[in-house]
């Protein structure tokens, strides 16, 4: 599941009033910078 797919979930599971929701604008830039940089990774072998 994409980290957008997941938001995407998140928001219409628990609905525009929960405390999850409320703080989505301060936590999703965050974990979108992380998502990026664990992708850029290279892969383990």
């Amino acid at each position: 599941m994409s980290v957008h797919d997941r938001s995407t979930y998140m928001l219409h599971h628990h609905g525009s009033d929960s405390p999850n929701i409320r703080a989505r604008h301060l936590r999703e830039p965050h974990l979108l910078a992380v998502t990026r940089r664990v992708e850029a990774r290279p892969p383990i072998t």
